[in-house]
């Protein structure tokens, strides 16, 4: 229960950081955590500015099929709105700094 104990501290942070952000980097969720998608999809909904960069070393249609069908339609709508943008690389793949950096070349590009 996300209600009580350390997981309502977890959450009640996690929600805060979210506000203070327009972009997260995504690696190694596997999109079928209740509460955590539901703050994710609250958070995108909130503003078109705001983007998932979804590192997976795999094609996105492997990702999608390990989604639960509850949330499953919300993430495709997401990824074809552009909101979910998947790299298909690791994060342990990329070289270096800039390498990661690169992630977000696209973001300031439409902010501009």
């Amino acid at each position: 229960d996300y209600q009580f104990t350390i997981f309502a501290e977890m959450h009640f942070r996690f929600h805060r950081l979210l506000q203070q952000h327009d972009t997260i980097v995504a690696c190694g969720y596997s999109w079928n955590d209740i509460g955590i998608n539901a703050w994710v999809s609250d958070w995108l909904n909130a503003s078109n500015d705001r983007r998932v960069i979804f590192l997976y070393g795999r094609p996105l249609e492997e990702a999608i099929r390990g989604i639960r069908d509850n949330f499953r339609f919300h993430f495709k709508d997401f990824v074809q709105k552009g909101s979910i943008r998947h790299k298909e690389i690791w994060l342990s793949d990329l070289s270096s700094d800039s390498s990661f950096l690169e992630l977000f070349r696209d973001r300031s590009a439409e902010k501009s």
